[in-house]
């Protein structure tokens, strides 16, 4: 019997916003109540939206299905607030939105000396509701105004003004006071400072009374013044410090006293100073070059000054002076003066002397301090058996003249080499030649000196002749030979011809049918 597996269908559960915008899409399975999470609706200003529930009552599934959420609104209510000027709260309240707001009373704002406070209404207009707001009072600010009054020192009012606060009030002409007999009075300003106004004020004139004074006047001799001073009825004039003339080029002057005696004052006064005349002496100095003082005397003005002696200035090595005369023409005097000697230098000139190495004079001349020598040729020396002489410069670099100065000529010797021959005993033939330098002992280069055997002797080397000898020139040297007799020689056979053999590389002598070893002899 065939059997069969069942399956519950789903269906498709469809979730809407209240504007028909998709929340959810949700598969449930047939006969299943589905279910969602509350949805959400976002707040106006205006409202506050509160989920109601699904449009239609969620049942099981039996097929496809849309619920769409619901909402409740609640209008907004909003805080209203008044506040005064400085911030502080008037009414606060709320309102719901689109209500208009109903102002408090008018609020105040109490006066300051400076200013009075009118209410000038709210800082916004006030509106329907539409969120919290705050209003703020405004004021409008009047200057106060405040009476200043100027009296005299009497108390009589000389003026009387209203000015607003702050300002600075501005006082009336100066008053015056009459004089009296004894005193003269001076407008010595208000009773207070003069300020900026804070409220009423009165300002009230003060005098300063002096007593009466009279001009004594002390001038100089020329009549300009020294010194006017007033000094009050009774007193005695002191009199200023005695006065000075200025010196003129001829005389000096001092204070002799006033033209009259001071006396107390009795009215207007004037001293004038009297001075005493004296001739004028000047310092009149002749000074060298340097500087230094030859002379100082005084003269009086007018005189003419006498010279001293010529001075003379030490010669350097550059220089020879000769005196000038001094720098300015002595005149009559009229003040201090110095005349200062003056010199002509003369270039000085000098012995430059060239000299060979043996000390002779190769060049002497004069030249002019600063100024180089000119070298002559440069001069040779003759060679010897033993060296070869090249100029080598002089003994000091040659520089501008400051004095006598010698240049000694140097050479650098080189040693001569020379050729030395080595000849064999006939005179004729070279062994061996080489160079050698002067002094050195020459040393024989070539084979060993050799001389063939006869039939009678056989050759040694001896040497050479002459004796071999430091170089000092060129030279010839001799080889020279021992003869050495045949040992073990047959004398029958001497008249024998002998004939040479060389066996295994040793020379023999065969003679008469003999063979003998030679004695000394190489083996070549």
């Amino acid at each position: 019997m065939a059997t069969f597996s069942s399956t519950k269908n789903k269906y498709t559960i469809t979730w809407l916003n209240e504007d028909g915008s998709q929340i959810d899409q949700t598969s449930v399975e047939y006969g299943v109540i589905p279910t969602h999470a509350d949805p959400t609706k976002a707040n106006t200003a205006e409202y506050t939206y509160t989920f109601a529930g699904w449009d239609n009552t969620i049942v099981a599934v039996t097929g496809t299905a849309t619920y769409k959420a619901t909402f409740t609104s609640t209008l907004n209510k909003y805080l209203i607030t008044f506040q005064n000027e400085d911030g502080s709260v008037i009414e606060a309240k709320e309102y719901e939105y689109g209500a208009t707001p109903v102002a408090p009373a008018d609020p105040t704002k109490d006066a300051t000396a400076q200013y009075t406070y009118t209410f000038n209404g709210w800082d916004n207009t006030i509106v329907a509701v539409t969120g919290a707001a705050i209003y703020k009072a405004t004021f409008t600010s009047t200057l106060n105004k405040y009476l200043i009054t100027f009296q005299n020192e009497d108390g009589s009012t000389i003026e009387a003004k209203e000015y607003e606060y702050g300002a600075t009030p501005v006082a009336p002409a100066d008053p015056t006071k009459d004089a009296t007999v004894q005193y003269t009075y001076t407008f010595n300003g208000w009773d207070n400072t003069i300020v900026a106004v804070t409220g009423a004020a009165t300002y009230k004139a003060t005098f300063t009374a002096t007593l009466n004074k009279y001009l004594i006047t002390f001038q100089n001799e020329d009549g300009s013044t020294i010194e006017a001073k007033e000094y009050e009825y009774g007193t005695t004039p002191v009199a200023p410090a005695d006065p000075t003339k200025e010196a003129t080029a001829q005389y000096t002057y001092t204070f002799n006293g006033w033209d009259n005696t001071i006396v107390a004052v009795t009215g207007a006064a004037t001293y004038k100073a009297t001075f005493t005349t004296t001739l004028n002496k000047y310092l009149i100095t002749f000074q060298n070059e340097d500087g230094s003082v030859i002379e100082a005397k005084e003269y009086e003005y007018g005189t003419t000054p006498v010279a001293p002696a010529d001075p003379t200035k030490e010669a350097t090595a550059q220089y020879t002076y000769t005196f000038n005369g001094w720098d300015n023409t002595i005149v009559a005097v009229t003040g201090t003066a110095t005349y200062k000697a003056t010199f002509t230098a003369t270039l000085n000139k000098y012995l430059i002397t060239f000299q060979n190495e043996d000390g002779s004079t190769i060049e002497a001349k004069e030249y002019e301090y600063g100024t180089t020598p000119v070298a002559p040729a440069d001069p040779t020396k003759e060679a010897t058996t033993q060296y070869t002489y090249t100029f080598n410069g002089w003994d000091n670099t040659i520089v501008a003249v400051t004095g006598e100065a010698t240049y000694k000529a140097t050479f650098e010797a080189t040693v001569n080499s020379y050729i030395i021959t080595w000849v064999d005993e006939d005179g004729v033939t070279v062994l061996y030649e080489g160079e050698f330098e002067y002094g050195s002992m020459p040393e024989y280069g070539g084979a060993d000196p050799a001389k063939e055997a006869t039939a009678e002797y056989t050759y040694s080397f001896a040497g050479w002749t002459p004796e071999v000898v430091e170089v000092v020139g060129t030279a010839t040297y001799t080889a020279t030979y021992t003869a050495t007799l045949f040992t073990g020689v047959d004398n029958a056979a001497n008249n024998q011809a002998a004939v040479k053999v060389v066996e295994n590389g040793i020379v023999y002598i065969v003679r008469a049918g003999k063979k003998y070893a030679i004695t000394g002899a190489a083996v070549e």
